[in-house]
Parts: C-alpha cells; structure tokens; sequence
C-alpha cells in the first residue's frame, strides 16, 4: 500500500508525449534516420491533472489513442482517454474522455491498464478495478472506445475476468494484459492473486472477451498457469495463427512459493478460440534448471516460438529458445523447445 500512495505522490507532473518526427527536408524515404523531437507546439500535455501508468495504441490514421489514470484520491482514479493526430494534436477535448470515472483500482505489484487497437479504428482498454471491494482490484474490466470517443461498451465497462474468491484470503486481479483475437475482440490475460493475510502463490487466468463485449469463457476465465510468485513472475502474451493465443510466463522459485527445480523455470501455453489448453494443463516447459530463469517474452512464428529470457546459469546472460515444430502438443514436453542458445555469447549452449 505504501508502494501504491508513493507513486501517487509523484505523479504530480502533467502526462506529457514526445514524438518522433521526420528529420527537417527529409521526406521519409531513403536511409536519412529519423530523429527525436517535439511535436510542433512542443511537448504536448495529454492532461492538465496529475496522471499515471499511461498507455498509447495506433489509431490506424496514423495517431494514437492514450489511456491513463488520473488520481480523484488516495485510492480512486478516474480513466482517461485521448486521441492525438500524427502531429501530436489532441483530437477531442482537453480533458480527454472518462472511460471510469471514480474506478477504484490498486496496484500492488502490477501496472493495471492495457490497451490494444480494436482494428476497426478504434481501442479496447483493459483496467484492474475494485469497484465492487474498496482496496482490492478484485476484477478486471473492458471497454471500447470509437475514433470520436464514444464508449461502446455502457458507460462503466464490462466487467470481464473476476479474481476467484477464496474465504481465506484477499483476492486481487492484476496486471491485465491485452492481443486481437483476430475477429474483432480480444484475449485478456491477468495474475490472479491473495494478498492477505500471506501472499500464496498465483495464477494466470484468461479470458476471450468478443467483439460484442460478451465474456466467452465466463466470469472466471480460464486457469492458463499455476504456481507463480505473486511479487517476481513476469508473463506474456501474443496472438497466434487460427484465432489462438499463446502467453509465456515463469516460476522463480525465489520467493513463495519456493520450488524445487524442475518446478520453476520458463514455462508457454497456447489456448484456442473456446479457451482449450492446447499444451496440457501445466503448458510445456521451454527451459528448467537449477538456477533461476526469469522475465520471458515471446513472439510467435508460423512453424512455432520463439521466447527470450533471463537467465542465472551464466552471470545473468540472455537466452532464447526456438521451437520448430508447427503441430499442437498433448502434453508438457521440453522436446517442444530443441534449441537453445545465449545472443551474449555464441559458444555458451545448454
């Protein structure tokens, strides 16, 4: 709590935007590199209040749309959004648009905003928000916003993907993150977590939220990973081929829940258009060792992944793992990921 009211507290600058422009008499071809420099009339201010954990998406007209927080007290915020041309200008009033006004959303460990480009010229905005339990961001909510600023999805969103409620503990869903379900909605992805009276270990759940808003895997989503440390573990998330969407996430053993190896490790999923764990239940495991691997990401390819991650065995050299097989895997295997390989040094395999 004394992390959350700290950052507060220095949000006191207004949310500012720097653009890249165009070198002066450069007319965007050939190799002139583009340099930093203000939008025309300088940094522009998206607000004239206080602002937090902003986001920008494209608007597919070559602007952006911004999201961000804007404190009301020590734990409410309103949403707010903005749409900018290519030059930085604001396209809608001053103030922006209240997507969720008076939201009362905490973050303890993870940023609680997401957005993503709707593909349509518009924005789908994802927010942890604790309306519902003062103090706990106990679900999390969507809503759409069109070129004009209107709100698509009612005025306080849709309540999309909800922390499972345990009698022992305080649940809490966080750090929402966001990709195209490829047919105008989105999967959304969150830790859900306990914060009280002892943080337990978390999970990851998932949700497929369509184009209509409609959660399509109920209130609860789905279980995509186990046995992450509420503090430490870092996923992601990216769309994949077919309406799919694969996430990869780690387990560092370093605080609770403490793991033996084998358990902790660099670990990826994928789960299909009616929320089917196409890796096994326990998703399959990139890499695992007796050290520490760490902070993953992904991108996936047409014959498979690829994922990056840090890496203890080796002085906190940076590896990468490829898998080159296309075809769905049953179950868990490390056979999914053949390669291994660390960028830092070309001779160093594991």
């Amino acid at each position: 709590m004394a992390r959350h009211r700290a950052l507060v507290g220095r949000a006191a600058a207004l949310t500012c935007l720097w653009i890249l422009l165009p070198a002066c008499g450069n007319s965007g071809r050939g190799s002139a590199p583009i340099r930093p420099r203000p939008a025309p009339e300088g940094n522009v201010a998206l607000s004239t209040t206080r602002g937090l954990w902003v986001r920008m998406v494209p608007d597919a007209r070559g602007g952006a749309f911004a999201f961000w927080f804007s404190p009301e007290g020590s734990m409410t915020f309103k949403l707010i959004a903005q749409r900018l041309n290519p030059f930085g200008a604001l396209l809608w009033n001053p103030e922006g648009v209240e997507v969720s006004p008076g939201a009362t959303a905490t973050a303890f460990f993870r940023t609680p905003l997401a957005a993503v480009a709707d593909g349509t010229g518009g924005a789908i905005v994802a927010w942890a928000d604790s309306r519902t339990d003062a103090g706990q961001a106990s679900a999390t909510y969507v809503q759409r916003i069109d070129a004009s600023g209107r709100l698509l999805w009612g005025r306080e969103g849709i309540r999309a993907l909800s922390a499972a409620p345990d009698p022992r503990a305080f649940p809490a869903i966080e750090g929402p993150l966001l990709v195209p379900d490829g047919t105008g909605g989105v999967f959304l992805l969150a830790m859900d977590l306990k914060l009280w009276p002892s943080l337990e270990p978390a999970s990851l759940r998932l949700q497929r939220v369509l184009s209509d808003g409609t959660p399509a895997w109920g209130p609860l989503g789905v279980v995509a990973a186990t046995d992450l440390d509420s503090r430490l573990s870092t996923f992601r998330l990216a769309s994949a081929e077919g309406n799919k969407a694969t996430l990869v996430w780690d387990r560092t053993g370093i605080s609770p829940p403490y793991l033996p190896p084998g358990v902790k490790g660099i670990f990826a999923q994928k789960v299909d258009a009616d929320g089917n764990l196409l890796w096994g239940s326990a998703g399959v495991t990139v890499r695992s060792t007796s050290a520490s691997q760490f902070q993953p990401d992904l991108i996936p390819l047409t014959s498979g992944l690829l994922v990056i991650w840090t890496d203890l065995r080796t002085a906190r050299r940076i590896f990468t793992a490829s898998s080159s097989a296309p075809r769905e895997h049953p179950c868990g295997t490390t056979a999914a990921f053949p390669s291994y390989r660390s960028p830092a040094s070309s001779d160093n395999r594991s």
